[in-house]
């Protein structure tokens, strides 16, 4: 509150659960009042576990919000399809993978892929 306005979030595992949420509260113009940003970079995403939230974060595409989803194919406590299904909450949705685990990686194409994404995001 005392430190925005931020143009973006970035979560990873329930901090990308949360991101995640709070892109689709915005969406339907439910956030808390102070929360907005234009984009969401989400590492080793999942849906919500509880059925409101998950209903409310996929009945209705989040479009204000693009995102990048790094998702690890070898990530055993959030397998890929889960991160991948986080994606499908989203009109515009990048999805970069890795072969690691359940990590923020250092690979060369993900950090490549987001600072294109960051740059996209200046205009």
């Amino acid at each position: 509150r005392d430190q925005g306005p931020f143009d973006g979030i970035l979560g990873f595992s329930q901090g990308s659960c949360v991101a995640a949420t709070l892109c689709a509260l915005l969406e339907r113009g439910e956030a808390p009042e102070n929360v907005k940003f234009r984009f969401a970079c989400l590492f080793s995403g999942f849906p919500p576990k509880d059925p409101f939230w998950k209903s409310m974060c996929a009945s209705q595409k989040v479009s204000h919000v693009t995102s990048l989803h790094i998702v690890g194919l070898n990530d055993t406590l959030v397998p890929p399809e889960r991160s991948r299904e986080v994606a499908e909450f989203f009109s515009e949705a990048g999805v970069v993978e890795h072969e690691k685990g359940h990590l923020v990686p250092s690979d060369r194409h993900v950090r490549d892929a987001m600072k294109d994404f960051l740059e996209q995001q200046k205009h």
